[in-house]
């Protein structure tokens, strides 16, 4: 049965939301396009507590309360339930302290310490915060996805550029998500790269700011940031970017890369740490020279001066006084003079 016929729980009065913003947005499409479940009950709510070991968060106690689990738009967003009619939905779990509640095509969906919505890369392992809380994160689902299907649950035929979402529909997705729920940064992101794109720097880097401000902890936004701060003229801003990606950075060689970049910006903005900054690139990842080295050698080899340049940058920015690393700048800017116009 369809989310139109679902009425509201009616169990001992679990339910203190009503998800009325969701409800509309159900009733807008056909019989079949979304497939939610009955409320759960009270006890299987309870018994699925006690699975856990730890009490839901109210938010998705009064979802549960009024659909157990379901699947939105055909099978694009999958939402767990809990034991009760339909067994196969009992998949709510425990996964490193956060509460696994759903999937899309872009990753596993979890409530995090603060119950904000998590989207974790099932390859990458990457995260994002994609909600702010989970009623706010259904809005933004509804209104993000509403602007692919119609009624029927078809695609719309203006929504593809070959295989590939259309530019304005992309960005009106991003800016419909940013209205639903302006405290998730995932989405202030997209956008961010969405206006890089259209030329609108200025944009860019507000909508980056305020993700970042968010969420302090995305290395992806903030080495964003930092490149575009780069871009816009403003190295002592880059760096500090750069050097947030690097604290936020779990992984030793990509911290590294962040440190890099930010004595990079600390050396061409003249500031006092870029030594520092430098000293905490190798600490990370010892190797990072000889790898960036390495790679300008073979970008050189393809015939990518720029690429190589950039690689040679990275690692002068780390050693300034290696000999080598001057050797082959001044080699590659003459390869460059010699290239036809």
């Amino acid at each position: 049965m369809s989310a139109r016929a679902r009425g509201p729980a009616s169990g001992g009065g679990l339910s203190t939301r009503f998800f009325e913003r969701l409800r509309v947005a159900l009733k807008r499409y056909a019989e079949g396009v979304h497939e939610l479940g009955a409320p759960a009950s009270p006890r299987s709510i309870a018994e699925a507590e006690q699975r856990l070991g730890r009490a839901l968060p109210p938010v998705l106690r009064d979802l549960l309360g009024q659909w157990n689990g379901g699947y939105l738009f055909h099978d694009d967003v999958h939402l767990f339930g809990v034991a009760g009619t339909r067994p196969e939905l009992d998949h709510l779990a425990l996964v490193e302290g956060e509460i696994a509640f759903g999937e899309t095509p872009g990753g596993a969906l979890r409530l995090d310490e603060h119950d904000r919505v998590v989207s974790v890369d099932a390859e990458t392992e990457a995260r994002r915060i994609e909600g702010s809380d989970l009623e706010r994160w259904l809005d933004a689902t509804m209104a993000r996805e509403g602007l692919v299907y119609d009624r029927e649950g078809e695609y719309r035929p203006e929504v593809f550029e070959g295989v590939d979402l259309a530019p304005r529909i992309a960005r009106k997705r991003a800016e419909a998500a940013v209205r639903a729920d302006p405290d998730a940064p995932a989405w202030r992101e997209e956008l961010a790269e969405i206006l890089l794109e259209a030329g609108k720097r200025e944009r860019a880097a507000e909508e980056l700011e305020r993700a970042v401000a968010l969420d302090p902890d995305s290395s992806p936004a903030l080495l964003a940031l930092g490149g575009l701060r780069r871009v816009m003229g403003d190295e002592a801003a880059a760096s500090a970017a750069f050097r947030g990606a690097g604290e936020a950075e779990r992984e030793p060689a990509e911290a590294a890369f962040a440190f890099a970049q930010a004595a990079r910006s600390a050396r061409a903005a003249g500031l006092a740490d870029a030594d520092a900054l430098a000293a905490r690139a190798i600490a990370a990842h010892p190797p990072l020279v000889e790898e960036q080295r390495a790679a300008a050698d073979h970008l050189l080899a393809e015939g990518d001066l720029d690429g190589a340049e950039e690689r040679l940058a990275i690692a002068r920015a780390v050693a300034p006084d290696d000999p080598r690393l001057a050797s082959a700048l001044a080699l590659l800017r003459a390869r460059r003079s010699l290239r036809p116009l």
